[in-house]
């Protein structure tokens, strides 16, 4: 049994075309991980302190994922002053400080950092006619993919926009073939409309991931990943005083909460880590892949109350996103449920481990 043909990219111009995988090849990559993995991590943590989390934890589990690079990706809100390219810079410095603070006989393989894209796919390079945005990290994950022995494949981790991921899909699509990306993006396939950070910050890129046949595992945020629910409480008793980076981890938790007027603050982006770590833990489903409807934006007569909130500091916001459904389309994978207390007792396990002062628990 197959999937209907080669994938094209149709938007715009018929000239891309995609390889093929075949119904059961995704299957087979879409199924949850049992044994240790190879992955890539592209993250944008001077948005926010939830990357920092999910940055550690990928490194802290040394005997499931091997991090292969960690991308910067781009973002642009006010924390970044409205500039894709300061936030990609920005997101570079922090990661390598994270990095630093983590270098030691406890994990002597600390990966390699790539810059990522200083700006987003434009509507006039959006792929339509095979252009992409060139950068470090795109160029090094082509090289990463490529260099896959056959039969194995890169699980490659988007935790921000997708711009980096898209770009590479863009200059070479073959990789899709030896690649699965796992992405936290968007709100789940039946909600009401999916319109989150990560998402909309790259429309076109975000289209690109969802259209162009790349075996795809989706975290949603609303109602998923939300839950992954962090207070002062647990950050000063669990991770506080862990030695440097959980005084790290402490100090910018605190920051945020402190800047937002927050008294706790989900930690979405350890949800697509938790899922390679453990999938029990992130229950998941196949369906098929919905398609990224963007509406013109118009705030008046909207009933959605933080929707006018959101527009004031974001650069790029120029529409607003919700789900179309067609059970033709190719299949992926969607997160539904997670396990808050199993993932956040692993991660804290882990950290005590990692400075001496406890052991991880099967």
């Amino acid at each position: 049994m197959r999937e209907s043909g080669v994938k094209k990219y149709t938007r715009k111009s018929d000239n891309l075309m995609y390889p093929e995988i075949s119904l059961i090849q995704r299957l087979e990559l879409l199924k949850p991980p049992q044994n240790k993995v190879s992955m890539v991590l592209d993250t944008d943590p001077y948005n926010e302190m939830d990357d920092q989390f999910a940055i550690v934890y990928s490194l802290l589990a040394p005997e499931r994922l091997e991090v292969k690079a960690i991308y910067a990706a781009p973002f642009a809100n006010a924390r970044s002053g409205n500039d894709e390219k300061r936030g990609m810079e920005k997101s570079y410095e922090v990661v390598k400080e994270i990095l630093d603070k983590l270098q030691g006989p406890e994990l002597p393989h600390i990966p390699p950092v790539f810059r990522g894209s200083d700006r987003w796919i434009s509507e006039d390079n959006a792929g339509f006619k095979g252009t992409a945005i060139r950068s470090e990290a795109a160029e090094h994950l082509i090289h990463l993919v490529e260099a896959q022995p056959e039969g194995k494949f890169l699980y490659v981790v988007g935790i921000a926009a997708i711009t980096n991921i898209a770009s590479a899909i863009l200059l070479k699509p073959e990789i899709i073939r030896k690649m699965v990306v796992v992405w936290l993006a968007g709100h789940p396939y039946n909600y009401y409309d999916t319109d989150e950070f990560n998402l909309r910050q790259d429309i076109y890129a975000s289209r690109v991931i969802l259209d162009c046949g790349v075996p795809l595992v989706r975290i949603p945020c609303r109602n998923v990943a939300e839950h992954l629910l962090l207070t002062v409480e647990e950050v000063e008793n669990r991770i506080k005083g862990r030695g440097e980076i959980g005084n790290y981890l402490y100090k910018a938790y605190h920051e945020y909460l402190e800047e937002k007027k927050f008294i706790s603050r989900p930690i979405w982006d350890m949800a697509p880590i938790a899922w390679l770590v453990n999938p029990t833990w992130v229950e998941t489903v196949i369906i098929p892949t919905p398609l990224l409807a963007v509406s013109p934006l118009q705030t008046e007569g909207y009933s959605t109350p933080f929707l006018t909130q959101k527009l004031t500091f974001e650069k790029n916001r120029k529409a607003y996103c919700t789900w179309n459904n067609d059970p033709r389309r190719h299949l992926t994978r969607e997160a539904y449920r997670l396990n808050r207390d199993a993932i956040f007792q692993d991660f804290y396990h882990r950290l005590d481990k990692y400075r001496g002062v406890g052991k991880i628990e099967n």
